[in-house]
């Protein structure tokens, strides 16, 4: 017997079937009033039911309308379903078809076996030899092939039976949102269904749209407000952008449908059609909405779309420099002007893309490239309003500062969202050019949209995988920045430190910024700092940060006292986790000697060389700043004392500090008093930190031996409760170090703190002081000038 694949068919036909959805879709029809014309009954120009009800049914379907609906609603849904089912008996039927071509072909090629070659002179037992060997190799070929065909047609039919028991179930219950998305996705969903549903008002289920509904209302937008249809028009493509809301958080793609009618929406568009729909919206934040969202979606690849989808002019704008240099000629001799030709585009596209929904993220290279427009565009307007008239400018609209700052903003705010983009701009050629344009311009938010440029380092660093692209690309734009700080490209050319820290006083939210990346990689920032050590990423994926960048990136921190307060609560937090791992024994003490003492050392330095950077710049200095930043690292231990997460993961600029207070208020806790901060005073090497050391010991450790207190008959634990040991909500708390009344009592907590932590603890208490004091020297800067020219 032949071998021969067995490749099974079905009895169901495509065609019959798509009849059988015809038939409804005319039932439908005709409950509109339309007769038997589905597409005079329904299509896209209609945005509610009673929109398609016609003809001499009006009134009775306006008296009834519900019922109309619903049972417009039942006979749609079934045509789409039927249609759908139609169209996997197709593709099934198409598949089938290419299973048997493969047959033949593999046939007439003898399955990829070769007949022998055997000589003339050949005797008949070898002819006989070779030809049998050569029979044995085509069967077993064609067996194999066969049985691969099988496989693949069972399977085949599998899944159109999976796709047959599918549909059957979801007809026969209501359509939810599931059907419907179902039904999207499989390209089945009819404007009938999806209207009759009232699911216009739904962004979990995507319009079914098409490339012709894109050209129809281009058409109608390029006509302008006056056409009728000009709202319904803007409607349309409102629901596919709230739509595309709801699939980017899905991690879904918009269906082909959608995106062909993207394509042809803004692709039927000239750069005048564009700009006047955006202007003839003004003042309508539902269409500027529609239009900045649908530009997004388009652009973005993970929605399905890309940056060669949008339209070619939009392209040729963000593609090339958006500043054009020139002479003028109208006075003696050439004068050099400058100028933004797209300026009105720009502004056009801040209006509508500022208004689409803030979680929308555009494509990578759209948002890269728009991102170095804003750079070259906030420099220019820069540079013309510290330099007035004696610029020359070839649009007028350059000296309206105000006008530009709202262009800037409104389109930094978009083009920061995308990390893969931030990432791509950090660690080009033009990298710290761009950031110091974005830091160097007055920003209306003071920097808070603009920052995003490096604030999502803080986030994908947080990625446990060191090996995925998220952690390793944000580990190494950190790097880049940190080298930025020290660039000579960036802010002119000259002095970038001293750029950076001026602009970082009037844009605080890139402080705050810091203050999270910092926050992120708090554990590199707690190893020692080499002076002659290069800045950058170790095999384990950490970073390695010499003396003066950690110097000037604390500094810079700085800048914002709420930022550098925010840092320290964060580094008190996690000062107090590594002395709990200690008490536990899962952490050797010479490692949180180590790491404690480095980042107090650091932290304690910072406001110092803040303020010898403030007094040679003849900034404004606050004196409190140490006492500040000391209060808010105890205020971190606190909180990791009593576990109550007031950071966490979170970034920590994100945080309110006047706030924090009353979160331990609200939990029936005390807080560390605000007159603790004045009491602190730097490491003197003579011994100022002992006491520290033995009351931050003695705080992980009466944190991590609760259950103890209360039942030890050991003479210390008992005199430590008593005298030094208070109760919040039940919950157990060492006193302030306020709180502690003379050198006896802290003579007496060390003591305490030696005998209950043992060896561990004594290592600690007796290195501490001088690790903690080198650490201090060696951040700590001679002068404010000193630290400007970075020297160490």
């Amino acid at each position: 017997m032949a071998i021969e694949p067995d490749i099974p068919d079905t009895p169901a036909d495509p065609g019959t079937i798509e009849a059988s959805a015809t038939d409804l879709r005319k039932v439908a029809a005709v409950l509109t009033g339309h007769g038997d014309d589905v597409n005079a009954a329904v299509n896209t120009a209609a945005l509610q039911f009673s929109d398609v009800v016609s003809g001499p049914i009006r009134t009775l379907a306006t008296k009834n309308l519900a019922a109309f609906q619903a049972a417009f609603a039942a006979v749609a849904y079934g045509a789409d379903i039927t249609h759908s089912w139609s169209q996997d008996v197709r593709t099934f039927k198409t598949e089938r078809q290419k299973l048997l071509a493969n047959w033949q072909f593999d046939n007439s090629v003898n399955f990829g076996v070769n007949q022998p070659t055997i000589p003339a002179n050949a005797s008949d037992a070898d002819r006989t030899a070779a030809n049998q060997k050569y029979d044995s190799q085509l069967n077993s070929a064609r067996q194999t092939a066969a049985n691969d065909l099988s496989l693949r047609a069972y399977a085949l039919l599998n899944q159109l039976r999976d796709q047959a028991n599918d549909w059957a179930g979801r007809i026969r219950h209501t359509p939810d949102d599931s059907d419907l998305l179902a039904l999207a996705r499989a390209g089945g969903l009819s404007w009938g269904t999806y209207l009759s549903l009232g699911k216009q008002a739904d962004p979990k289920v995507p319009p079914p749209l098409t490339a012709a509904d894109g050209s129809w209302a281009a058409g109608v937008v390029r006509r302008g407000p006056d056409d009728p249809d000009y709202g319904k028009a803007l409607a349309l493509l409102g629901l596919l952008s709230a739509y595309s809301v709801q699939a980017q958080k899905n991690g879904d793609k918009l269906t082909a449908g959608e995106l062909a009618y993207l394509k042809a929406f803004y692709g039927n568009l000239d750069k005048k059609d564009l700009n006047r729909a955006i202007e003839a919206s003004a003042g309508n934040k539902a269409q500027l909405k529609a239009l900045g969202g649908g530009l997004l979606a388009l652009s973005s690849e993970k929605l399905g779309g890309s940056y060669g989808d949008l339209p070619q002019y939009l392209r040729d704008i963000l593609d090339k420099s958006a500043v054009e240099y020139g002479y003028s000629t109208g006075g003696t001799a050439p004068v050099p002007t400058l100028g933004i030709p797209e300026l009105r585009t720009f502004g056009n596209l801040a209006a509508a893309l500022s208004q689409a929904d803030p979680s929308l993220v555009g494509g990578t290279q759209f948002s890269e490239n728009l991102t170095l427009r804003v750079s070259e565009i906030a420099s220019t307007a820069q540079t013309v309003h510290e330099n007035g008239k004696t610029i020359g400018v070839s649009n007028a609209d350059l000296y309206d500062y105000d006008h530009i700052k709202t262009i800037a903003q409104g389109l930094i705010g978009v083009s920061t969202r995308n990390h893969d983009a931030d990432y791509a701009v950090l660690t080009g050629s033009d990298g710290a050019y761009v950031l110091g344009n974005l830091t160097h311009f007055d920003w209306p938010d003071r920097g808070a949209a603009a920052s995003g440029l490096v604030n999502w380092i803080a986030e994908d660093g947080r990625n446990p995988d060191h090996g995925s692209d998220t952690y390793k690309h944000a580990t190494q734009a950190a790097e880049v920045l940190l080298h930025a700080l020290d660039d000579t490209t960036a802010n002119g050319g000259s002095s970038p430190f001293q750029n950076f820290y001026a602009d970082f006083h009037k844009n605080p939210a890139f402080s705050g910024s810091l203050a999270n990346i910092a926050d992120t990689y708090i554990g590199d920032f707690a190893e020692k700092a080499l002076a002659n050590e290069r800045t950058g990423i170790e095999n384990d994926g950490t970073l390695t940060i010499r003396s003066v960048d950690r110097q000037h990136f604390l500094a810079l921190i700085g800048a914002d006292p709420n930022a550098l307060n925010a840092l320290s609560l964060k580094a008190g937090e996690y000062e107090a986790h590594l002395l709990q791992d200690t008490v536990h024994g899962k952490l050797d003490s010479a490692d949180a000697l180590r790491s404690v003492s480095i980042l107090n050392g650091e932290l304690d330095a910072t406001p110092a060389n803040v303020e010898l950077i403030d007094k040679e710049l003849k900034f404004e200095h606050d004196a409190k700043k140490y006492g500040d930043t000391q209060y808010y690292l105890n205020l971190g231990r606190s909180s990791a004392q009593f576990g109550l997460g007031l950071v966490g993961d979170k970034g920590v600029s994100s945080f309110a500090l006047g706030q924090l207070v009353d979160l331990f208020t609200h939990n029936q806790i005390a807080a560390p008093d605000p007159d603790l901060a004045a009491s602190f005073q730097p490491p003197d090497g003579q011994g100022s930190g002992d006491v520290r050391a033995a009351h931050d010991y003695a705080e992980a450790w009466v944190a991590t031996h609760e259950n103890l207190l209360h039942d030890s008959h050991d003479p210390a634990v008992k005199e430590l409760v008593k005298d030094f040991v208070r109760y919040d909500h039940g919950k157990p708390h060492l006193i302030n170090l306020s709180q502690l009344n003379d050198h006896t009592d802290e003579a007496r907590l060390e003591q305490l703190v030696r005998h209950l932590g043992g060896q561990r603890a004594q290592a600690y208490l007796d290195h501490y002081d001088t690790e903690w004091y080198d650490a201090y020297t060696r951040a700590k800067g001679t002068s404010g000038a000193a630290i400007l020219r970075g020297d160490k």
